[in-house]
């Protein structure tokens, strides 16, 4: 395969999704924050704007924190892009249908999906899908969502037949919550704040104060044709499981970037050897910083698919 949309078809038999654009992502302390609404809760997609040079980028966290009384909060992760929502209404329960997502730029690690009953009936508000990967895991009321790329460079997801994953009834209403992200553009903002020029200020809350922990880093672009060529078959080697190195390798590449490189090795490779270990080394895009949400995703992943010991 030569075309990008042929190259995704291919991959897309083995069971490989290309890698999106990633949000760089920034660790910040915030003090003094007024949310305006007495929710003593800063927002999920609560607007932040970063500066570096002369360009400007906003920032938002993307879950909820919650304040405490004097309007602070620690180790907030503030992700370069800005939330959009779409909403669709299923015509029927088919699971060919695909719901499109209409920015090529989304961050699809931060894709936040919700099934309500129909628009007059709120039942379901508080339920978030997870994307299904896993398919020995998933039975016929599990709620999860399929995602592919599409021809066009666009994303989409589908949802199940009743047999794996839930099936969608007609008129159910189907929201999709997403970041846009300029990906590799801000990574490392934040690396000069200081106490007489911060990077960072609240768009809603001009009297706080943001105090940059980590500076903005694993934002990347979208995978490449020749990214996809090489980690595709990888991955369907891997089956979804880690047990050599190279399972691990493949895993990390498929599912997450920001970063130009992975090495996993064992422990008892390690000096001095860390029996009982595997070590996953990141090279990351630019500095010497990946993100410890990025690490603690990472980890939280390969622990469900790593063999027992």
């Amino acid at each position: 395969a030569v075309k990008r949309s042929s190259l995704v078809s291919h991959a897309k038999s083995l069971g490989y999704t290309p890698r999106s654009t990633t949000a760089p992502v920034a660790l910040v302390d915030i003090t003094n924050y007024d949310d305006q609404t007495n929710s003593g809760l800063l927002r999920r997609g609560s607007k932040f704007s970063g500066r570096a040079g002369n360009a400007n980028y906003n920032f938002v966290p993307i879950r909820d924190y919650e304040l405490d009384s004097s309007g602070s909060v620690k180790n907030v992760e503030l992700y370069q892009g800005e939330v959009r929502s779409v909403s669709f209404v299923a015509p029927s329960g088919d699971s060919s249908i695909r719901y499109t997502i209409p920015d090529s730029a989304v961050d699809t690690k931060t894709i936040k999906v919700q099934v309500f009953e129909s628009p007059t009936n709120p039942n379901g508000i508080s339920d978030v899908w997870a994307e299904g990967s896993n398919y020995t895991q998933i039975g016929p009321t599990t709620n999860v969502y399929f995602l592919q790329e599409d021809f066009d460079e666009s994303f989409s997801i589908s949802f199940g037949d009743g047999v794996i994953g839930k099936k969608l009834s007609a008129g159910n209403v189907i929201t999709i919550s997403y970041l846009v992200t300029k990906g590799a553009e801000a990574n490392g903002l934040g690396k000069s704040d200081s106490s007489t020029s911060r990077s960072f200020v609240s768009n809603a809350s001009a009297l706080s104060t943001v105090t940059v922990v980590n500076y903005a880093a694993g934002g990347g672009d979208k995978e490449t044709i020749s990214s996809i060529r090489f980690n595709a078959p990888k991955a369907y080697a891997a089956q979804n499981r880690a047990i050599t190195t190279n399972d691990y390798e493949a895993l990390i590449a498929n599912n997450f970037g920001g970063f130009r490189s992975v090495y996993a090795f064992g422990g008892e490779d390690a000096e001095p050897p860390q029996f009982g270990r595997v070590i996953v080394v990141l090279n990351p895009n630019v500095g010497s910083v990946i993100p410890t949400s990025l690490k603690t995703s990472i980890e939280s992943f390969l622990r469900q698919r790593c063999s027992v010991g």
